[in-house]
């Protein structure tokens, strides 16, 4: 490219694209819910839960269910939609779309009881599935080297990968205290699995024929299992229903993972004085110790019936999740310099609190529409330079549908949309790019748009 020539190529994608798609972000606990009428009212069931999806919401509605077995299936198709604006410059907008099946809940009542009457059952549910890439590259004429004189034929491309996929298997235990009251209890095995990668790597063609460059990277993957406990009590009397819910913080069983760090430079004067400073670092360490903590909830929910009409309402808190060490590799050597960097990922969480309102309006003996609307607010914290995700935007869910009741099945149909918008720093367009920062630059300020349409069909017997 000639250095007088003003105009700047811009090559940008935004990679979101995956057999499974981003079904749910890593720091939002209300974007995924769980079996047919539940889904339809948004999660919004914890006072009035009446399938197995109460082994989730409200694991003491349980014992008040009619049927002595029951098996639950739920499928959901969606479309989702990640849009940037400025992304690698002004009135530059980057996006991604895609179209995926969405497993959700699958459970089933088991043909006995505890003595007492005491009713089992399991499930085993997606908590969370995410994938993003972005992926960004800038190619212009720019000033980065302060040594030499005019501006540089610059390159630059940046890279982000995050994969994450959570599975929970749970075995519930419920029992009848009273006339419309019941208690129960959940245990989950939780089986995490989770990888990421970042890099950044710049090139400047000095006037004098040399280039100067640089690399970065990070990259590291990890599985840890761990369990933890919801708690339920279900109090149904005529009309009102009440739930309460309590999940406790996960306790660690096992974990393993591994962790890398890349840093390389040649060409760079960092100090002016001439001579360019090379560095090199690279080091990965296998087979570490591996952890991740979830929190404290607490959940409430309240419903009432009026006539044909039901009103639900459910709210849920979550606990903030102190800064904990996920992986620690100890320190690696630069082998430039002999000097020690630490290489170790870290994490921590917000509280948060959600809350969802539904109405179920009862057409005839065998028709229900539904229609209801949630919140699922991050609890990423931007200014934390820590962290597994990089989802900091707050997601607001409308879901609307019907069920058909046939000789005891229930069939589901419905459609929910889901938005979001935050103002964030993409670490993609070079801003800033000099000796000091590496040439990694610091960022451009721009929206980060997050759309999702589900097409939601499920079954119940």
């Amino acid at each position: 490219m000639s250095s007088t020539r003003k105009k700047v190529i811009v090559i940008a994608v935004l990679l979101i694209t995956t057999a499974t798609s981003a079904y749910g972000q890593g720091s939002h606990y209300w974007s995924l819910q769980y079996g047919t009428r539940s889904t339809l009212l948004g999660g919004a069931i914890i006072g009035d839960a009446d399938d197995l999806s109460a082994t989730y919401y409200n694991p003491g509605a349980m014992t008040l269910l009619d049927s002595g077995q029951v098996i639950l299936a739920a499928r959901a198709f969606q479309y989702t939609k990640y849009t940037f604006t400025n992304g690698l410059q002004e009135d530059v907008e980057l996006d991604d779309k895609d179209l995926n099946p969405v497993p959700t809940l699958v459970a089933g009542s088991l043909p006995f009881l505890l003595p007492g009457k005491t009713r089992l059952s399991y499930s085993l549910l997606v908590r969370y599935k995410y994938k993003m890439g972005l992926e960004g590259r800038r190619i212009d004429s720019r000033d980065v080297v302060s040594q030499s004189p005019g501006s540089e034929n610059f390159v630059g491309e940046a890279q982000i990968e995050e994969k994450l996929s959570e599975t929970w298997a749970g075995l519930t235990a419920s029992h009848r205290i009273g006339s419309g009251i019941g208690i129960g209890l959940t245990s989950y095995l939780a089986i995490r699995n989770q990888k990421g990668r970042s890099s950044r790597n710049a090139q400047a063609l000095q006037i004098d024929g040399n280039v100067a460059s640089v690399f970065r990277a990070r990259e590291y993957d990890f599985e840890n299992a761990r369990m933890l406990w919801k708690i339920g009590l279900a109090w149904q009397y005529r009309k009102l229903g009440f739930g309460f819910s309590l999940t406790t913080p996960s306790v660690n069983l096992w974990g393993s993972g591994s962790l890398g760090l890349t840093n390389t430079s040649s060409g760079v004067d960092r100090d002016g004085d001439g001579v360019s400073e090379d560095q090199l670092l690279g080091g990965f360490e296998d087979d570490i110790n591996a952890e991740y903590h979830s929190p404290l909830s607490i959940g409430v929910g309240v419903s009432y019936s009026i006539g044909r009409t039901s009103v639900h309402f459910s709210s849920e808190w979550f606990d903030a999740v102190d800064l904990f060490t996920v992986m620690d590799a100890g320190y690696f050597t630069w082998q430039s310099s002999g000097d020690s960097t630490r290489a170790i990922i870290q994490h921590q969480l917000d509280d948060v609190i959600n809350y969802g309102i539904g109405v179920e309006h009862i057409l005839s003996e065998v028709v229900s529409v539904f229609a209801s609307y949630a919140t699922d607010f991050t609890a990423s914290l931007p200014e934390s330079t820590s962290g597994l995700s990089a989802s900091v935007w707050d997601i607001y869910h409308i879901t609307g549908g019907s069920s058909l009741t046939i000789r005891g099945a229930r069939l589901t149909i419905g459609l929910g949309y889901a938005s979001g918008k935050e103002k964030a720093t993409i670490p993609l367009d070079f801003t800033g790019a000099d000796e000091d920062n590496g040439f990694i630059g610091t960022g451009n300020s721009g929206y980060f748009k997050y759309r999702k349409y589900k097409f939601i069909l499920g079954v119940s017997f």
